[in-house]
């Protein structure tokens, strides 16, 4: 059983929880109601309406809502609740709750209410997406309201919230909400013409068994790790607590160290015997190295002439986790801390010497992949204007390989252990009726994506239990990100959109093709800025499957197959007026088939009507088809009429 604990993890700081969110004796002077509970709220509609809080044991408290009074006593724990009959789209309405004392929520609506959970995709901010700043200065609905819930984790399921209120959907506020749910809240309350409340539960870099209740993670031995780590806790260890932790123990048997003292910084080091890697890059990729741990990169540099050296920008790419910076064996104030985004850092005069000189950056990876990442362009330090690029060949040499502290590497982040977000974040809203969720993750699990289609099934299954209600679950399946390799060292981002689209099969989900919605140019960055395209692609399903609109609302969806004689015919349903393909030639490529000799072959497809045909000249008895199998497939170019792309997929023939 887990160790009990209330905390709340709000921006990574641990701060107490109200503890009146517990069940508890301790005496509750005054009438309270959960977070969820504020003026400008939404209410859904067309369901019965319960009201909750807390109040002092035994207390009579007295709910009025559009001119009826509905009254309850709290009971031995202080809990009280009523309900209310389901009412029709409209407002605005007011509530009073009284006990003791009394609270009047204003500027209340009836309507659908939508939650938005995930990770980054689907937190990313409008403020900082394509034509944000058209949408935060133009738009405005009084019929839209807005909950964010503060990023909340817990080690034990919580019946509350952290303190919040509901806010109209205004340019001030919107600017920092979901791009996502924004998008999304607007296509809907336009078309069905109903108030709209969007509660927004997300959390970037979060695993999907983050989200889900602890029996439901057994038979996994990684998570159950994790769980076993968490079970000796009594509080949730924080990242910057636990990663001080680990670099100590690093440290302790890192070559590249005496004690705390670096060896391999000054410009006396003999490294002509250490191998080379081209910078930026990161080590899984360039040298195979599998590792968590710390490898040192030097880079040997000239200044010419004594008035070059002045004060310096310092350009380094970016480094993937932690990374310390020497310069001729000085050592920078400011260590690197991974953000996703280039730090640039200010060098003083007195770094640097005429002639040779060297900068040494060691770099610590606690998970995932490791090095420094970049482009060429982000790679030089200036002093003045001389420019001295960094990027190509450095030495390195592996510090420390940390790989059996696995115990500490698997449990470093709190956003990767296992049902913090569900009981911080999820199961505070579950008393509260909602039209339904749409979501956006997998990015996280991609290191491990074999075990996501039983997770993310489960994840619904469950969630709609604990609503009891089988209500609509819209997801995003991922977009393209990195190279187009079929494997990567450190994820399989086809595997899990496979997992996602065999998601399908339950009732009542939907899912919303992203992978043309990615830069080319930059395809590096895992948070795509067009969420426009990704809002409006949800809505659309949503219009058709939940509110029944006659419209075309998915991409080319397989429907069967046939072999003839080694031609393979693939039907599709969600055409349209018929298939078609991005560049308008009518040859479709993204395909690969699987011949009996074991390997997949790159083959183009043409259409027929609804029908894509496939006949691969160098491939007899073919075994299997798959459709953009990569993690960024750049070549795939299937759509329907109304432009919508296929999904990825991958099936057996035989």
């Amino acid at each position: 059983m887990m160790a009990s604990g209330l905390y709340r993890l709000v921006s990574y700081a641990l701060v107490s929880m109200l503890a009146a969110g517990l069940d508890s004796n301790v005496c509750l002077a005054a009438v309270r109601l959960p977070s969820l509970f504020s003026s400008n709220m939404v209410l859904q509609r067309d369901q019965p309406i319960p009201v909750w809080g807390w109040a002092d044991a035994g207390e009579k408290v007295t709910v009025t809502f559009k001119g009826k009074k509905y009254s309850t006593r709290a009971g031995e724990g202080g809990k009280w609740k009523v309900e209310l009959p389901a009412e029709p789209a409209g407002g605005p309405f007011s509530l009073i709750v009284e006990g003791q004392n009394s609270i009047e929520l204003s500027d209340i609506l009836i309507g659908d209410v939508w939650v938005c959970s995930g990770q980054s995709n689907m937190e990313w901010p409008l403020k900082i997406t394509t034509g944000a700043f058209k949408e935060i200065s133009s738009y405005t609905n009084p019929n839209i309201r807005l909950f964010d819930i503060d990023r909340t984790g817990s080690l034990q399921p919580q019946n509350d919230l952290p303190e919040n209120k509901w806010l109209g959907f205004a340019s001030r506020n919107v600017a920092n909400f979901s791009a996502v749910g924004y998008y999304f809240g607007k296509e809907i309350q336009q078309t069905q013409q109903v108030p709209v409340g969007l509660i927004q539960a997300a959390w970037g870099g979060t695993m999907v068994e983050g989200w889900m209740h602890p029996e439901l993670l057994e038979g996994y031995p990684e998570i159950e790790e994790k769980l076993e780590y968490l079970a000796e806790m009594d509080t949730i260890p924080i990242r910057e607590q636990k990663l001080a932790r680990w670099r100590q123990l690093v440290n302790e048997i890192d070559e590249g160290l005496a004690g705390e003292k670096p060896l391999w910084v000054g410009t006396e080091l003999g490294d002509s015997d250490w191998p080379t890697v081209t910078l930026p890059s990161y080590w899984e990729e360039a040298l195979s190295l599998n590792l968590d741990g710390t490898v040192w990169f030097r880079k040997h540099f000239t200044i010419q002439e004594a008035e070059d050296i002045v004060d310096a920008r310092l350009h380094l790419g970016l480094v993937d986790d932690v990374a310390d910076i020497y310069i001729n064996g000085r050592q920078l104030e400011k260590s690197y801390l991974s953000k996703w985004s280039e730090q640039v850092f200010d060098v003083d005069s007195t770094f640097f010497r005429p002639g040779k000189n060297v900068i040494t950056v060691r770099v610590f990876d606690y998970d995932h992949r490791g090095g420094i990442g970049g482009e060429e362009n982000d790679f030089y330090l200036k002093l003045g204007d001389l420019i001295i690029g960094l990027y190509g060949a450095w030495r390195y040499r592996v510090g420390a390989d940390a790989d059996h502290l696995t115990g500490m590497r698997a449990n470093l982040d709190e956003k990767h252990l296992p049902s913090i977000m569900y009981n911080g974040m999820i199961n505070p809203l579950t008393n509260f009726p909602i039209k339904g969720v749409i979501w956006y993750q997998g990015e996280s699990n991609t290191k491990e994506p074999g075990s996501y289609e039983t997770l993310f099934k489960s994840l619904i299954a469950d969630w709609r239990k604990q609503w009891n209600d089988n209500f609509p679950f819209l997801f995003v399946q991922l977009s393209s990100f990195s190279e187009p390799e079929f494997f990567y060292p450190f994820g399989d981002w086809a595997a899990i959109r496979e997992a996602q689209r065999k998601a399908l099969a339950f009732d009542h989900t939907g899912m919303a093709v992203s992978i043309d919605l990615s830069d080319p140019s930059n395809p590096h960055n895992i948070h795509p800025r067009d969420k426009r395209s990704v809002g409006k692609r949800l809505a659309l399903i949503a219009r058709k499957e939940v509110y029944g609109e006659d419209i075309l609302a998915e991409g080319p969806t397989l429907e069967r197959w046939e072999v003839e004689n080694d031609t393979v015919k693939l039907t599709f349903s969600n055409v349209g007026e018929g298939l078609a393909t991005t560049d308008g030639y009518g040859c479709v490529k993204g395909f690969e088939i699987l011949s009996n000799a074991g390997s997949y072959l790159k083959v183009e497809g043409a259409i027929r009507g609804n029908q894509v045909i496939i006949s691969p000249p160098k491939t007899d008895n073919p075994q299997a088809v798959r459709y953009a199998w990569s993690n960024y497939p750049v070549g795939a170019n299937l759509i329907n009429s109304v432009n919508l792309p296929a999904s990825p997929f991958k099936i057996e023939l035989h």
